[in-house]
């Protein structure tokens, strides 16, 4: 079951990096929800070579923090208001564990 999972957003990345001609881009695949929450391998192995077999250079990231998390730092920069770079750290820091991601299994990237 997690390899059929792993195969079918695999599958989805790949297709969407074609149809976006992003094949041959540094690009970030970022992976998001709650089923890439698990500690092992075996799903994001199988994103990751399924990927790679159509988009050699992407970089498979998970998101480090929840969505809604991004969803406030994009809503200060729309704001113009400044984020700066100390904030995430203090995000990295101090968030509750329900709205962090602490698994570092996979590389990650800001939410």
């Amino acid at each position: 079951m997690i390899v059929r999972l792993g195969t079918e957003a695999g599958i989805t990345a790949r297709t969407l990096l074609r149809r976006l001609s992003l094949e041959d881009e540094d690009v970030e695949v970022v992976l998001g929800g709650s089923v890439f929450k698990g500690k092992g391998p075996l799903l994001l192995d199988t994103v990751e070579h399924l990927v790679h077999e159509e988009a050699p250079r992407a970089n498979i990231v998970r998101l480090q923090h929840e969505p809604v998390v991004g969803a406030v730092l994009l809503a200060l920069e729309a704001s113009q208001i400044q984020v700066p770079s100390d904030v995430y750290r203090t995000l990295q820091r101090t968030l509750p564990d329900p709205l962090a991601r602490t698994r570092p299994s996979v590389r990650q990237t800001e939410g």
